[in-house]
């Protein structure tokens, strides 16, 4: 009885602790939708071209930026929740 405890609980810290992973990825599936709509419809940059671009955390947010045709660096910029706030070339 003692053991099954042990392994319940074992199992219960396991998926406790990997669940924020879990949440970030899903944050940054929507931050790449979301910019990567935003980028295709203000920019150059094909929606082929967006498979090359990364998103990651800034700050209280999220960044995904990559490169166009021409070489130029894109950066798409979007708050916590995936919300867009701006797009630049440059």
């Amino acid at each position: 009885m003692k053991r099954a405890f042990v392994f319940a609980l074992v199992a219960l810290l396991t998926r406790a602790l990997a669940m924020p992973d879990a949440a970030a990825k899903g944050i940054e599936d929507v931050v790449r939708a979301n910019c990567g709509k935003e980028i295709v419809s203000s920019t150059s940059v094909s929606r082929n071209q967006l498979k090359s671009f990364t998103v990651r955390k800034s700050g209280p947010g999220y960044e995904m930026s990559g490169r166009n045709a021409t070489n130029q660096s894109v950066v798409c910029k979007a708050d916590a929740d995936g919300v867009v706030k701006w797009v630049t070339t440059g």
